[in-house]
């Protein structure tokens, strides 16, 4: 059999290949949509699907439109107004760029576009499986795009969308971040002529995230601002007793675009440690700003995917950024301590509506908006230099109960300390600065101990040699005999030397191996959890208050290295609103 010479593909093939790359589902469609809209400079946007998406999409908007003859060509594919060349290509700033979308969508579809800018008449352009056409149009002002019969050229791809309840998921999930990243314009979502859902315009953040969530939800969020080296995050992450079943509640945007970041959901729910339940997430819509020029946002078709230029800059930089603010949350009051039902649903509305049709979570009970959040930046600012003094002061301490907590009380109410999540601060904070000095945390062997590699792991252990060394572990290669730890830090007992060897690799893979800052925090976690008091040991009174002593010295005192709290209080109105007495 003779083999097959090669040849081109016809235009249309190409076309219909490229359209499956930038349209996947009525989803990719909504969102290619949408997004031209606000780069238009749209102020109000309405999306109305019918069938799911495959019948019809339409998205009207009133912002500059396309000129009458720029109308046809704005179907071709590759053609755009929003770049001219490499350069402009990468420091894009408007969220679509690469003139894709409206030729892919007409690819697999019937397309009909109208459209007016202030100084041109109002055109239409179709373009369906005759052909393309353009005539005048009645429309007024802004975009109309009509996107109908999805994939009726191609009935093989409409296939593999049976599942209804997905498609709207989708659908959903793309409004939610587009919604919520520009709560400065107004939305309106109508599926399958139903009640529509209103989204009024905003003046900040927490507003948009209420009327979506539900009124409540500004109760049980921390506002977070962090910049430092040219990047800044702002938004609102979980407090500790807010959490979610699924991670899909942890949003990010880059620049302003939704982004699926994979790092975002470990250094999030590492920052809250043993705050939050085991198979837990917490809520999150953040927003990283950094320079164009550091960051790649044509790496994926639909352009969910973003690659940092300096990567592990970036990791370092959420990870303080989360573990500051979550530090720095403030006292925990024992009423906090318990989660807020789930079933406490408020009235029927227009917020509701919102919900009920973009999240999967029911709001919390409705609760009125807090004007003041809005009068000005509804986010706090912190600099390193800045450490808290949170700690009640006056505090006289009583006794321990269940061998565990410390009983303290001042004119604010009653506090229990944990004395050994307190300890642990106390001894993270010590080790901390003594593995930044280099005191102390390295013996050497008296006899080195040899270290059984395969031929994959020895190249990757001995990369890492530099790093080992900044945490106490000294390695000498011994060639094709393997390698040989001479060294340890001082903290590892006898017997334990290849397992903590072992965790101190894992611990600089995971990090990615350069940054010695980092290192040292996990190190002087281990150390401080290791050396901490445990329950049921002997003290004293006087150990009592040296210990709550130490902990009004530490830099960060209300929580534990692994985010657990040192320190509860029980208000004075809490205690006399048990005995059902005011105070």
């Amino acid at each position: 059999m003779a083999r097959a010479r090669i040849h081109k593909l016809n235009d249309a093939l190409i076309a219909q290949i490229a359209a499956g790359e930038v349209i996947e589902s009525p989803a990719a469609i909504v969102k290619e949509l949408v997004e031209n809209s606000l780069d238009a400079n749209a102020t109000q946007i309405d999306i109305q699907i019918l069938g799911d998406g495959f019948e019809e999409i339409q998205v009207r908007d009133d912002g500059h439109g396309i000129h009458e003859d720029d109308l046809l060509l704005a179907v071709d594919s590759f053609a755009t107004s929003k770049i001219r060349s490499f350069e402009e290509l990468i420091t894009a700033k408007t969220m679509g760029f690469r003139g894709e979308a409206l030729g892919s969508i007409a690819a697999v579809s019937r397309l009909t576009i109208e459209s007016k800018q202030i100084d041109s008449l109002g055109s239409q352009v179709t373009v369906d499986e005759t052909g393309r056409s353009t005539t005048p149009s009645p429309i007024i002002k802004g975009t109309r795009v009509v996107v109908r019969d999805l994939f009726y050229n191609v009935p093989v791809r409409r296939s593999y969308y049976k599942n209804r309840a997905k498609i709207v998921r989708q659908i959903n999930d793309i409004l939610m971040q587009v919604t919520i990243a520009r709560y400065g314009v107004t939305f309106r979502y109508t599926l399958d002529n139903k009640e529509p859902v209103v989204l009024p315009s905003c003046s900040h953040l927490l507003e948009r995230l209420s009327q979506i969530f539900g009124g409540s939800i500004q109760e049980n969020l921390l506002p977070l601002f962090w910049t430092s080296d040219g990047f800044t995050l702002e938004g609102y992450i979980s407090k500790f007793y807010f959490y979610r079943n699924f991670a899909s509640d942890i949003r990010l945007w880059v620049n302003k675009r939704p982004v699926e970041y994979k790092p975002l959901v470990m250094l999030l729910r590492h920052a809250y440690g043993e705050l939050m339940p085991k198979g837990r997430f917490p809520f999150a819509a953040l927003f990283l700003s950094v320079k164009e020029r550091d960051i790649d946002v044509n790496v994926h078709p639909q352009k969910r995917e973003v690659r940092f230029k300096e990567e592990i800059a970036v990791q370092n930089f959420l990870r303080q950024a989360f573990s500051r603010t979550i530090s720095q949350e403030g006292g925990i009051a024992a009423a906090s301590m318990v989660r807020l039902p789930q079933d406490r649903v408020g009235k029927e509305g227009n917020l509701q509506t919102a919900t009920k049709t973009f999240g999967n979570n029911a709001p919390l009970k409705e609760a009125p908006l807090d004007q003041t959040l809005f009068s000005g930046s509804t986010l706090l600012k912190f600099s390193d230099k800045e450490a808290p003094t949170l700690l009640p002061e006056n505090l006289a301490l009583h006794t321990r109960i269940f061998n565990t907590f410390i009983v303290g009380t001042n004119p604010e109410g009653l506090f229990l300390i944990d004395q050994h999540t307190a300890h642990e601060r106390i001894n993270y904070e010590f080790f901390l600065d003594q593995l930044a000095q280099k005191k102390n945390i390295t013996q050497n062997l008296l006899s080195a101990l040899p270290i059984s590699t395969d031929v994959f792991s020895h190249d990757r252990i001995k990369k890492h040699q530099k790093e080992l060394l900044a945490l106490g572990f000294k390695l000498n290669d011994l060639g094709p005999a393997g390698l040989a730890l001479e060294s340890i830090p001082s903290y590892v007992e006898l017997g334990e030397e290849l397992a903590a060897l072992d965790t101190a690799i894992k611990i600089v893979e995971g990090l990615g191996g350069i940054n010695t800052s980092d290192l040292f925090d996990q190190l002087a976690k281990d150390l401080s959890c290791r050396h901490a008091i445990r329950k049921g040991e002997s003290a004293s009174l006087t150990d009592f208050r040296e210990l709550y002593a130490k902990l009004q010295k530490c830099k960060m005192p209300l929580r534990c290295p692994h985010g657990r709290p040192t320190i509860v209080r029980i208000d004075e109105k809490e205690i006399f609103a048990y005995f059902k007495r005011q105070v």
